[in-house]
């Protein structure tokens, strides 16, 4: 019977096929429509019959052949990949076959625990040993639930209790993988316990509000339950929801429990912690995980934090630092480069390749320089972003805060370099010397960002030629994004023999796609448009390029800018 219906459902596809061909066949000759049906093949007239199928099919048989492939589930789950949320719940009302092909991909991540509370019958005595069957069957369907105690979708009563009755009898969602929790009180964040299952649990993402910083007894429990139950977790993020810095430290005894439920995870892959948890203590606890590639730092500092206690001490010795075997990846957000620096300098990264610090705070030139010196020691470093999100106040000189282009001649070290991006509160001022040391540097490079905010006068930005742009390209020929202020200048430059230079030369240059020449000089007696066109075609002379330049730049420099680009898109 199984064969006899497979083989009754490939013909009614091959019809639906061909009939799906030739009406895209007389779309394309051109067809006349009457006015009775638009969409029956019979009302379709050729405007040339010789070319149309001999053949069509006919209305039953294209009704048949849609209902047998709507009853394929992947073809129904690719048709619902393409719908928004008010109609996948309209195409799953369709019909029967259609809503069981669709229903896990609508519960399949919850935003919040009202559709949970929806499936709760009216009368809950006796709800903790006969559970309802629609709710087996649409809790089957869930993977992902996200709970904020803070969204307006959650602000209604919820069944607490219930839940806990039915969590001792029964798990609740028996094909969890990921939870994101966020509350504000204790009872709150006893009731995540309730949803966790311990054998498909696969990401935690925990957001404790400051009434947990005084070391509240539940959140000691959760922690604890937690770590009791040695979750095979693969992602976990552990923070507090603080928009500034804590008045006061976090409590020993969770952060003891939190240590407790860091070495319990021994499978965790990405982490992610507040500022505010870290410690010595927790620090040693990461660096026993062996399985972790990615550490996040999301946060704001404070005053008594680990970071600010640990950079006061010189760099220890090899042996005695922590050993981060797996470790590949480091990110810091809000954060100051102090806490990503004290990291570098208090452990052993053999395979770290990617860091990247995003800070809004203001950093000295000398916490800069410390910061890449450190980063300058990791030999498999391939990618380094520093940006810095900070005004200098106006009582201060910006070239005080400018970072010098010999600070970063530690990463010449990292030859295996292929993106670096710094956007720093003032630019770091470049001459063609430099440039090229770092090009020979970096022969790998694919990425390279080095851009400052304000600085109008041209006297604190980088005085670059174009005959920088052409060493580069044939340096760098992996090189597909480049920002730098480059001025619009020829000098150095032979016109005639770029212009003619042989193919084999033009192979060597890099395929550039896009180049921000920021804050560029153009004077009065400069190159023309059509000048500067013919000589960027010739020195990217491979597919599109996409040409950006500082928005803040005289009218008459942007006015200029713009005729180049429209030219370079018109040639290429």
């Amino acid at each position: 019977m199984l064969k006899r219906a497979l083989r009754a459902a490939r013909k009614q596809c091959s019809v639906l096929i061909d009939a799906t061909r030739a009406s895209s066949a007389t779309r394309k000759i051109g067809v006349a429509v009457t006015n009775d049906d638009p969409l029956h093949p019979h009302n379709v007239r050729p405007t040339n019959p010789s070319i149309v199928p001999a053949t069509s099919p006919k209305p039953k048989q294209c009704f048949k052949a849609t209902r047998a492939a709507l009853a394929v589930v992947e073809i129904v789950d690719h048709i619902a990949s393409f719908l928004d949320a008010h109609d996948l719940l309209a195409f799953s009302r369709t019909h029967s076959f259609a809503f069981h092909a669709i229903a896990p991909r609508i519960w399949r991540r919850l935003p919040s625990l009202q559709p949970l509370v929806n499936l709760l019958p009216p009368d809950l005595d006796g709800l903790e040993d006969n559970l309802p069957k629609r709710w087996t069957f649409y809790t089957r369907q869930v993977n992902e639930i996200t709970f904020d105690e803070c969204d307006a979708r959650n602000q209604f009563p919820i069944p607490w209790t219930i839940f806990q009755h039915m969590a001792n009898c029964k798990i609740l969602l028996p094909t969890l993988e990921s939870v994101i929790w966020r509350c504000n009180t204790a009872r709150c964040a006893t009731a995540l316990l309730y949803f966790v299952n311990d054998d498909t649990l696969r990401q935690l993402d925990i957001g404790l509000s400051d009434y947990f910083s005084v070391d509240i007894p539940e959140a000691r429990n959760v922690l604890a339950a937690l770590t009791e139950r040695n979750l095979r977790l693969v992602s976990c993020k552990l923070r507090m929801l603080e928009d500034t810095p804590l008045e006061h430290p976090v409590g020993d005894g969770l952060m003891h429990a939190v240590v407790k439920f860091l070495s319990s995870i021994t499978t965790v892959r990405d982490l992610a912690l507040s500022p505010s948890l870290l410690s010595q203590d927790v620090f040693e606890a990461l660096a026993q995980l062996s399985n972790i590639s990615s550490f996040t730092i999301v946060g704001r500092d404070q005053s008594r934090s680990w970071p600010a206690t640990i950079t006061q001490v010189e760099r220890p010795e090899e042996a005695s630092r922590l050993p981060f075997h797996s470790l590949a990846s480091v990110e810091t957000l809000h954060v100051g480069i102090a806490t990503c620096n004290a990291m570098l300098q208090r452990s052993q990264l053999q395979v770290l390749s990617n860091i990247k610090v995003w800070t809004t705070h203001l950093p000295q030139p000398q916490a800069l320089v410390d910061f890449i010196g450190a980063v300058g020691l990791l030999p498999q470093l391939k990618s380094l972003s520093l940006s810095v999100s900070a005004a200098i106040p106006l009582e201060h000189d910006r070239r005080e805060f400018a970072l010098p282009a010999a600070a970063l001649q530690p990463l010449f070290a990292c030859t295996r370099m292929t993106a670096l991006e710094l956007f720093l509160a003032c630019p770091t001022i470049l001459h063609a010397d430099d440039a090229m040391r770092m090009a020979r540097a970096w022969p790998r490079l694919r990425l390279l960002r080095l851009a400052g905010a304000g600085c109008e006068n041209i006297g604190f930005r980088s005085r670059l030629t174009f005959s920088t742009l052409l060493d580069f390209s044939e340096t760098c020929p992996d090189l597909r994004v480049l920002q730098l202020d480059v001025n619009a200048d020829l000098t150095g430059i032979d016109v005639e023999q770029l212009h003619h230079c042989s193919a084999q030369v033009m192979a060597k240059r890099c395929r550039l796609d896009h180049l921000d020449v920021g804050w560029s000089w153009w004077a009065p007696h400069g190159p023309s448009t059509e000048e500067l066109t013919d000589a960027l075609l010739d020195i990217f002379p491979h597919g599109y390029m996409e040409l950006k330049w500082d928005m803040q730049l005289p009218k008459h420099i942007l006015k200029r800018w713009r005729d180049v680009r429209e030219s370079v898109n018109m040639y290429q």
